[in-house]
């Protein structure tokens, strides 16, 4: 028996065993399926504003999985992406609000930097201008904690864009110039691209065309390194801008003509547009009518196209503004009207322990009760407890507001509280004394 015994693996051993091997298991098969979650969100990355249906597939699958395995920064970035690629304003603002929430929790200062650029693009597009620069200023704050040098310049771009928008152009491109200095740290070709065709747009306004010119150069030699089509004819369109400006029209017609032929061009772009204008009156001051003629019909038929879709684009930019505030009014009136509620139950909370906290020093004070020395002491200990957590739920919202939530701060401005009211309690326990020792002579 006692043989048995040794040869059998003591029990404890086997639970810690056991126990190893479950938890070693799940901890495999979570970081796998984070992995996968991850891998999800990347890929839908690749699909945002091209191929949103696609995108949002990846996303919602991700999500979904975050919220099984209660993997919370999947759930807060599958949100964040879910946002980018909804159409209806202030449902995407809703949900980069969602987004937020979860960030913060998680105290990701990318994610929530990520998310105030976005809010204030949304703010930007219903024309809150100022509330815009206060969430684009936010995000860059957060991205120069975290040296975030690709996020930073892309702040800077984006304010850099809304003093252009105010035609305060030296104040633009003191932020485009700021924005290159961390593109080029961060080395990335197409970001280094944006921020040279910004400045160069933006000596352009200041018409300092050579500037503008060179500028145009450096950004075309860059997105020349990647298939940005977009920016490569944006650079293009600058640089025949700034040659017309110059007064070299040959050098510039070769340019736009370059232009309307690029492979994958889209007809619609503004850039494409302005192209094909200066060809058609090149071609015309020219004598070269039927090329103008021809090149005129395809103008008029695509600039139709876009005054509709613009027409379309304003009507559901407009819908999307009154959406957008209606909902923002009725919500912060459903606020205001659960704030009253709120308010309400603490005011009938308050007058509740107040009757109360009166009732026991009526009747500690009354002296008509004849009580004894221990009970006494044992009302005015309850009396002054209860007294002092009617003076914490009171102060609350003044001590919060102060301390910024700090436990250490709260913990603190506690103990001030109990030390100043430690006076009275020592005057109540006295006075007691006194009235029990007065009770008992008679």
């Amino acid at each position: 028996m006692i043989r048995d015994i040794k040869c059998r693996p003591p029990s404890f051993f086997i639970f810690l065993v056991t126990s190893f091997i479950y938890i070693s298991s799940y901890s495999q098969n979570t970081k796998l399926d984070t992995n996968i979650i991850d891998e999800l969100y990347k890929s839908s990355k690749k699909y945002w504003r091209s191929n949103t249906d696609s995108s949002l597939i990846l996303l919602k699958r991700a999500n979904e999985l975050s919220k099984k395995i209660k993997y919370k920064r999947g759930e807060a970035y599958s949100i964040y992406g879910i946002a980018i690629n909804n159409v209806v304003l202030y449902q995407q603002f809703k949900l980069f609000i969602s987004a937020l929430d979860k960030f913060e929790n998680l105290h990701d200062n990318m994610g929530i930097s990520l998310v105030l650029l976005q809010m204030g693009r949304i703010y930007n597009l219903i024309g809150l201008k100022e509330k815009a620069l206060f969430y684009y200023q936010e995000s860059l704050r957060l991205k120069r904690k975290l040296n975030d040098y690709g996020g930073m310049a892309l702040c800077l771009i984006t304010i850099g864009q809304y003093y252009i928008e105010k035609k305060e152009y030296i104040s633009g491109m003191v932020y485009f110039e700021q924005s290159l200095i961390y593109r080029l740290k961060d080395g990335k070709a197409q970001g280094i691209a944006y921020s040279q065709i910004n400045i160069g747009e933006t000596f352009f306004q200041l018409k300092k065309y050579p500037l503008s010119l060179q500028a145009s150069d450096s950004a075309l030699t860059n997105f020349n390194k990647t298939n940005d089509y977009i920016g490569q004819i944006w650079a293009l369109n600058l640089k025949a801008r700034s040659f017309q400006k110059l007064h070299e029209d040959k050098a510039a017609i070769k340019i736009f003509e370059k232009i309307i032929n690029y492979p994958g061009v889209w007809l619609g772009d503004s850039h494409v547009l302005y192209a094909m204008k200066a060809i058609i009156d090149f071609s015309i001051a020219n004598g070269e009518l039927k090329k103008a003629s021809e090149l005129q019909n395809t103008y008029i038929k695509t600039l139709d196209m876009m005054m509709e879709r613009d027409t379309k684009s304003e009507t559901q930019r407009l819908i999307n503004e009154y959406e957008f505030k209606k909902a923002e009014q009725n919500e912060n009136t459903e606020k205001v009207i659960a704030q009253k509620k709120i308010n309400k139950r603490y005011n009938l909370e308050y007058l509740g322990m107040s009757i109360f906290l009166l009732a026991i020093f009526v009747f500690l004070f009354s002296g008509k009760l004849k009580i004894s020395h221990s009970w006494t002491e044992r009302f005015v200990l309850l009396g002054m407890l209860l007294f002092f957590e009617f003076l914490l739920v009171l102060t609350d919202p003044l001590v919060e507001n102060i301390t910024q939530g700090e436990p250490v701060w709260k913990l603190l401005s506690n103990v001030f509280l109990a030390l100043g009211i430690l006076p009275i309690h020592n005057f109540i326990e006295k006075f007691m004394h006194k009235r029990l020792v007065s009770n008992n002579n008679h």
